[in-house]
């Protein structure tokens, strides 16, 4: 599974991707005084939150607007 990250100004949008097919997607703001140790947390309780694994993800993509 690879999990996509669009980064807004204001929010970024998280997906989460299956051989193409969209297994799931979030909307978190886009905050930069939050420090990765938030945003792992974040990220790992979205996945176990809907039943998946984070040990099943194998590729991110980052896009971002600058």
């Amino acid at each position: 599974m690879n999990l996509v990250f669009d980064v807004g100004n204001t929010e970024t949008t998280v997906g989460l991707f299956d051989a193409g097919t969209l297994l799931g997607h979030w909307r978190i703001t886009s905050d930069p005084a939050r420090t990765s140790d938030e945003i792992g947390v974040l990220l790992l309780a979205l996945l176990a939150g809907h039943g998946f694994d984070h040990n099943a993800v194998t590729g991110v993509a980052i896009a971002s607007v600058v």
